[in-house]
């Protein structure tokens, strides 16, 4: 699967700011479950995914773009960020976890403790990213690349798949820091989306 946006400015900003704004609050812990099962979902998919990133990815447009095995970025000016410590709220562990499995433990606090935006050469050095290219040519090296998969068993990187992922997918199944966001969505996050 090539994830892809037919912007070429952004990948996804996440969640819509007025949106989330007209729902009270059981409809924003609604929308926030339905992230994080859209995230596990694709986390867990057996086959192999690989995301473009022609633009910035922002909020739950990174996490997603996390979830798949790979991403390319396009250089320049787009960036990435995972700016929830802003909104007054945190990643859910399963989340963190994730992120985890792609760029290890010293860079999580950098990513996700900041809410700081990530230039495309810091996304590759810190390991957000797999591989960068000319945004005209980001399709195709990413087409190259599946291409290059198909030619291995599916059924090895499924394997692989599965045991790289089991102990993360485990945590997604039984996350209690999914209850931090009722106590975590008062009026600062409130705020923080007004400001957005």
């Amino acid at each position: 699967v090539i994830w892809a946006s037919a912007s070429d400015t952004f990948f996804s900003s996440g969640l819509d700011a007025n949106y989330m704004l007209s729902l009270d609050r059981s409809e924003k812990l609604d929308m926030f479950r339905q992230l994080f099962e859209t995230t596990r979902r694709v986390f867990a998919f057996s086959k192999p995914e690989l995301v473009l990133l022609p633009g910035h990815a922002f909020a739950a447009g990174s996490v997603l773009a996390m979830a798949a095995d790979w991403r390319f970025m396009a250089e320049g000016k787009a960036r990435v960020s995972f700016p929830e410590v802003m909104l007054g709220i945190s990643m859910p562990e399963a989340m963190i976890a994730m992120l985890r499995t792609h760029v290890g433990e010293h860079q999580l606090a950098t990513l996700i403790g900041t809410g700081d935006s990530f230039k495309a050469e810091d996304c590759l050095r810190l390991g957000v990213v797999n591989a960068l290219s000319p945004r005209e040519e980001l399709l195709s090296q990413g087409e190259k690349f599946m291409r290059r998969l198909f030619q291995k068993p599916l059924g090895g990187f499924r394997a692989v798949k599965k045991n790289l992922r089991r102990n993360t997918l485990a945590f997604f199944e039984n996350d209690p820091s999914l209850d931090d966001f009722e106590r975590l969505m008062g009026f600062n996050f409130e705020e923080a989306l007004r400001a957005t």
